[in-house]
């Protein structure tokens, strides 16, 4: 062929070739975002993350192999896509989760997909067919990685779709069964197809949690499976109240059974990529970058509000605005606003008056329109009242305030709470802190969360708080009742969530401790020292690893809207940082429900020996060793997760109870972390705690780490406070009292047993005993809380008349609070 004329051709087809990519390309565009995903949309773990949306406004596909995403000018690749073809007109979800996920959607990937449909009335399957939302409008989708088993108690009033391929793994006849509270269906296709899809076994009624023979309707005929072969699977079940669940177990052609269908044989399709950053709700770029680093498209900095996104008007090229409606995977529509509207400004801050007080609402924008509402109700054009002019308040209200501008998205809500002191507390004054708790004619109980509005006053003047100071805090809160045995005391258990106006979390340092938004309010009533748990604590961070904090304060609870009142009292609470992987709290990496792999997969666990929760199972080991999941949790760890977890401690209890068990390389410290067993069982012995070993008992295993003992938790029967196992008793070894199943699942009586471990033993004892666990430095922690609480406890006493008084497990009866402390101190 003539050279100019393969040149020209050549040249004919990359001009072609480049104005098709330029094209195609030049449409490809980033179409709509969501920074503050409160509660829109859940991924398919069931978190509320960040999310881009890409659109392909062309008429031909995009290869997205190489193109970058980042939130950051400098490093414009930082999350790089695979070989992923973007079709013509096709939507793409990102989530910006930081998990950074690159599995190619559609791709098979293990799991179960659970539809949640909520608020739907009735207890029969139907009413869930025939729902409006039902099949294609879910409140939540997300992946179940454990198993053909959906979360259990999580709710009332709803339904749920589980849906999976299954991939059979062998030949035969198998025999499928399910049970559930409600009613359930469970349908199997002779394909991989949902129209090839019948009815293989239901719930008419209602079984108990994996009840498999209350009804012969629960277990299906002898079915043949093809091995290697994919079908459709799914169950449908409908709840009414109380307890709910749903489980299918089967039965294998070679005579085995699986408790649950392992999700080692379930696959769905896998839905979308994860970047490897977040994007920050006050506002960073967002860049979308060729493989050749020039930016394709791009968003500004901007703030944008919870459950707000931010995206262009039309589908190509359009002026960007936020959408109070957004739409991912689809056309964007409805009303877009350029800006959003002035904070409105409530005067004065809220807190607690002596007076009836007059309260203002002020717009930086004078054409703004202000609407308010005073029973902690989302204010609206459509709810509330408009704001005109300065009103007073009486009673117990919490006020929220919305501003709304022509054109503007509306304001974020401003809030306070207002309440009045009524005459019977008007010396009240104290000096510990005070916790102010309005939840508005809601009571708080126990299973359940009650939005509240909190107070704390820490502001002190000469040493005195009064509940009129001003607060350190106020915000919204979620609470409930919380505990196990002490469920049964009249002066209750509390767990607290600080959230911000939108609902979502809101970390904050409360009594200077280090910021989160997940808190225990831990009501002392059987101990009447009311600080076994704050001196131990105290003893336990001294030995120098993680040990919660904790602050004393006098806790109002006003469950109505009236005046603050004496009855609102409540009494000495202890203020406790809940054991949870953070910044300030412990320390080790998180483990995600995606992260099955090496490394990852090795560590971010928390574990416990405890009762049981509500639907909990916990896990057994080789040796019949039970704990119980804590973080991740049993409804969120992964299969993958598990089975690293029970096969991490059944080396460790091998080789702890095999042969060279004193080995250091072989043995057990090869696994386990000496040091902080040899604390944990100091720490239990010079208390006496005696749940210690047996109950609330902790470990964690960091990434790449070896298992730990601890945190330390829940030493309220502690140093004296209890009639049995001796635990009365200043003498004697604790552990002496127990089993050698209850000790630690016999650990630490094997651990005993090497030298070595004996000798480190009393090496830290004596070390401890001229140090932290000093005679000076025990009396020295219990005469400081003495001083401490020698005030309020008078106040407690008034409010909890128990003085005297026998109240289960207690051994000693005192009959003043001088007396309690001088018994725990001797």
């Amino acid at each position: 062929m003539n050279k100019h004329l393969l040149f020209l051709r050549t040249t004919i087809f990359l001009c072609a070739w480049l104005t098709i990519s330029f094209s195609y390309t030049q449409n490809l565009q980033i179409n709509e975002i969501m920074s503050s995903n409160n509660d829109f949309i859940s991924d398919e773990y069931g978190s509320y993350e960040d999310w881009i949306e890409l659109y392909n406004a062309g008429d031909l596909p995009v290869n997205l192999e190489g193109y970058g995403l980042t939130d950051d000018y400098t490093e414009p690749f930082k999350w790089v896509f695979p070989a992923y073809e973007m079709q013509a007109g096709e939507y793409l979800l990102i989530w910006a989760s930081s998990k950074d996920k690159r599995t190619i959607p559609g791709e098979k990937v293990n799991g179960i997909q659970r539809l949640f449909y909520p608020n739907i009335p009735g207890t029969d399957v139907d009413n869930l067919i025939n729902h409006q939302s039902f099949p294609d409008h879910p409140a939540s989708t997300i992946i179940l990685s454990n198993g053909f088993e959906a979360p259990a108690n999580i709710a009332d009033h709803y339904g749920q779709h589980l849906i999976t391929w299954l991939l059979a793994p062998q030949s035969g006849y198998y025999t499928f069964h399910i049970s559930s509270d409600d009613n359930s269906r469970l349908f199997l296709s002779s394909d991989e197809t949902l129209e090839n899809s019948v009815l293989i076994a239901e719930v008419p009624g209602w079984t108990s949690s994996r009840e498999w023979d209350k009804y012969p309707e629960q277990s299906s005929q002898g079915i043949y499976l093809e091995e290697g072969q994919r079908y459709y699977l799914s169950a449908l079940m409908k709840e009414g109240e109380g307890g709910d669940h749903l489980a299918v177990k089967w039965d294998l052609p070679n005579g085995t059974t699986e408790s649950i269908i392992k999700a080692e044989h379930c696959f769905i399709p896998s839905t979308f990529f994860h970047t490897n950053f977040s994007i920050n709700a006050q506002g960073e770029e967002i860049l979308l970058t060729r493989p050749d680093g020039i930016i394709q498209d791009e968003v500004i900095p901007i703030a944008i509000p919870g459950n707000i996104s931010y995206g262009r008007a039309a589908d190509v090229g359009g002026e960007w605005g936020y959408f109070t409606e957004p739409t991912p995977g689809e056309i964007n529509f409805g009303t877009t606003y350029d800006s959003i509207s002035e904070y409105p400004v409530i005067s004065p801050d809220g807190g607690v008056f002596r007076d009836m007080v007059n309260v203002s609402i002020v717009s930086p924008d004078p054409d703004a329109e202000i609407y308010y509402t005073l029973n902690g109700t989302i204010p609206s054009e459509s709810n509330g009242m408009v704001y005109q002019q300065p009103f007073s308040v009486n009673s117990t209200v919490y006020l929220r305030a919305v501003a709304i501008s022509e054109g503007k998205l509306p304001s974020t809500i401003a809030a306070s709470t207002f309440s009045i002191l009524h005459n019977d507390l008007s010396d009240f004054s104290t000096n510990l802190p005070l916790m102010v708790v309005n939840t508005l004619n809601s009571p708080v109980e126990y299973g359940e969360k009650t939005l509240a509005f909190m107070s704390i006053i820490e502001n002190e003047v000469e040493g005195r708080y009064k509940p009129d100071d001003t607060p350190s805090f106020m915000g919204r809160v979620e609470i409930g009742v919380r505990g196990s045995s002490s469920q049964m005391f009249p002066k209750k258990g509390y767990g607290f969530h600080t959230l911000e106006e939108d609902g979502s979390n809101r970390k904050v340092s409360l009594l200077g401790m280090p910021e989160e938004h997940n808190w225990i309010l831990h009501g002392p009533y059987a101990d009447k020292s009311l600080m076994r748990n704050a001196v131990s604590y105290s003893l336990g961070r001294s030995l120098g690893s993680y040990t919660p904090r904790a602050r004393f304060v006098e806790l109002f609870l006003n469950t109505g809207t009236g005046q603050l009142r004496k009855s609102h009292y409540r009494g000495i609470y202890l203020l406790v940082e809940r054991i949870k992987i953070a910044p300030g709290r412990l320390e080790i990496e998180s483990l995600e429900p995606y992260q099955n792999s090496y490394p990852e997969i090795t560590g971010g666990y928390i574990f416990k020996i405890d009762r049981l929760n509500s639907g909990e199972e916990g896990f057994m080991t080789q040796r019949n060793s039970h704990f119980v999941y804590y973080r991740p949790n049993e409804f969120s760890i992964s299969e993958p997760q598990k089975e690293y977890l029970t096969a991490y401690i059944d080396s460790l209890e091998t080789a702890l109870f095999g042969a060279n068990f004193a080995h250091p390389d072989k043995g057990y410290a090869a696994w386990l972390d000496v040091p902080s067993f040899i604390d944990m069982h100091l720490i239990t012995e010079l208390t006496k705690e005696i749940d210690g070993f047996r109950l609330s008992t902790f470990f964690f295993k960091d990434r790449l780490g070896k298992i730990s003992a601890g945190p330390m938790w829940d030493f309220n029967f502690s140093l004296g406070n209890a009639e049995y196992v001796n635990g009365w008793s200043p003498t004697g070894w604790y552990h002496d009292e127990i089993n050698d199943r209850m000790y630690n699942m016999g650990w630490y009586k094997r651990l005993f047993q090497d030298p070595d471990f004996n000798d480190r033993y009393k090496r830290r004892y004596r070390s401890l005993r001229l140090s932290s666990f000093s005679n000076s430095r025990v009396q020295g922690e219990i005469n400081r809380y003495y001083s401490l609480l020698n005030e309020a406890q008078q106040r407690n006493f008034e409010k909890w008349n128990i003085l005297g008084t026998y109240i289960w497990p207690n051994w000693f009866i005192a009959q003043s609070f001088d007396e309690e402390i001088n018994w725990m101190s001797d």
